[in-house]
């Protein structure tokens, strides 16, 4: 019976150990450490999709138009309140004038505008932009 009752204490304690490693006085080896560390999300998993969210954020602006310029495809919209955006406008941006679909060179300065879109590394890109005169 002691023998039974001595087997099954050292059987919990090993098992015990493991799970608290700095209580136990023993760190685990360096590739275990690495493994539960490291996270590498795939596409199926809600990690990946979380961290998607974050890198591209949306964002919505409403102020008047103060440049336009047509090279870099760039406008810079004065808010009423807060800096001037500088915003980055993409081929397949949306833009609509007093409701009609229009292209970059429809649009005035001093334009109101409502611009709607993502920002990525930094830079904000144009979804979608509303004028009115």
């Amino acid at each position: 019976m002691r023998t039974s009752l001595a087997t099954t204490a050292v059987l919990s304690l090993a098992l015990i150990a493991p799970a608290y490693p700095a209580a136990a006085g023993v760190t685990a080896p360096a590739a275990e450490q690495q493994a539960t560390v490291s996270y590498a999300p795939t596409a199926d998993s809600s990690q990946a999709v979380t961290d998607h969210r974050r890198r591209h954020r949306g964002f919505t602006i409403a102020g008047r138009l103060e440049d336009k310029n047509l090279s870099p495809r760039r406008i810079v919209v004065d808010q009423r309140r807060g800096p001037d955006r500088r915003i980055t406008v993409r081929s397949w941006t949306r833009i609509y004038r007093n409701g009609h679909k229009v292209g970059l060179r429809a649009l005035r300065e001093g334009d109101r505008v409502y611009v709607k879109g993502v920002r990525k590394n930094g830079v904000r890109y144009a979804t979608k932009i509303w004028a009115t005169r």
